[in-house]
């Protein structure tokens, strides 16, 4: 069986797409895979870096952009339909696995011409309109929220809950630490938030006053500005690439709401109090992260929002609630994803 993975445009899309193909290929099960990406997005500076198996495609995303661009990307979503028929058809392509983003788009629209096998990941709590447009033609569809499958017209035995794909490293250096009382986390994710940071400054009395050890990641535009707060309980980072380590031990963790980062914070059961970026896709970050404190102990600050007394008041409010009965996950979902995957195909 010869198989395509698409997904990207952002690292919500790429990642649990990459982890899905290493899955896949490290089954002994697949003859060929092949990665298809785009060269817009994230996926460009690093398939050649994870030795992935790719093809770079022309396509571009719709939502936002204007008129000329919008015009732009169907001739270039069109010649990339083509040559992924033409590739299909070459390589004897038997399904293919979607990940989500605009990129995943030609693949499908392929995948649907062919009558191709169709699995789809979606990450978001409110599917993106590839999920929605090609759902119907799926053998499964698995969806990190419940909620999404209000969204999604096809028939219940195809929607599969399972939590998006993480790294398995994630999960074996995690699954030894132990979370610390009273230890805070702040990321404001990967750009840094200049709102979040402010107010974190304006904070640092409050956070001394609660003997909070906090772990503060502003992000490296914001690191210069903020760095001379450090107190020897009060810890700031412009990045940290072990963030995994933070998250583990940390009670509660102040964050954006983004596909991977939720997935994460439902492997560990955390605490998260989330400001969701307001400018995200369909605020698909507000949704998911209503999805996830309905599930796990939570709570929702929107960024217009967000002043010192408010953050306060939710962070006194989470620290005082006692976690949903849950238990770390040991597994990682992508093996589950995986063999369901195989065992349809086959």
């Amino acid at each position: 069986m010869n198989v395509v993975v698409t997904g990207g445009g952002t690292g919500g899309h790429f990642y649990p797409a990459y982890i899905l193909y290493e899955k896949l290929k490290n089954s002994g099960k697949i003859a060929e895979i092949y990665y298809f990406g785009s060269d817009y997005g994230i996926e460009k500076k690093l398939v050649a870096e994870l030795n992935l198996n790719y093809r770079l495609l022309k396509a571009r995303g719709f939502i936002g952009k204007s008129v000329f661009d919008k015009i732009k990307a169907i001739i270039l979503n069109f010649y990339s339909i083509l040559y992924c028929l033409y590739f299909f058809l070459k390589n004897k392509v038997d399904a293919v696995v979607a990940a989500g983003g605009y990129v995943s788009l030609p693949s499908l629209t392929a995948a649907v011409i062919l009558r191709k096998k169709i699995y789809i990941q979606e990450q978001n709590s409110y599917p993106g309109i590839t999920t929605r447009l090609f759902a119907f033609a799926a053998k499964y569809v698995f969806i990190a929220f419940p909620e999404a499958k209000n969204y999604l017209k096809i028939d219940s035995e195809k929607i599969i809950l399972s939590i998006t794909p993480v790294r398995d490293d994630f999960i074996e250096k995690t699954g030894n630490l132990i979370e610390k009382p009273k230890t805070l986390t702040i990321i404001g994710g990967s750009q840094g938030s200049k709102k979040l940071n402010e107010i974190v400054a304006e904070l640092i009395d409050f956070l001394k006053k609660e003997s909070l050890n906090v772990n503060w990641i502003t992000g490296a535009n914001f690191y210069d500005k903020y760095k001379s707060l450090e107190t020897e309980n009060i810890k700031i980072f412009a990045y940290r690439s072990d963030i995994y380590k933070l998250i583990a031990e940390s009670e509660l963790i102040i964050s954006r709401a983004g596909a991977t980062s939720i997935a994460e914070y439902s492997i560990l059961n955390k605490k998260v109090l989330f400001i969701p970026f307001e400018a995200a896709t369909h605020n698909h970050q507000y949704y998911n992260a209503l999805s996830y404190i309905k599930e796990y102990c939570g709570d929702i600050i929107l960024e217009k929002d967000l002043n010192v007394e408010i953050l306060k008041n939710k962070i006194r409010k989470l620290l005082a609630e006692p976690k949903n009965i849950k238990s770390k996950t040991t597994k990682n979902p992508a093996d589950f994803i995986a063999q369901k995957i195989i065992e349809s195909i086959y």
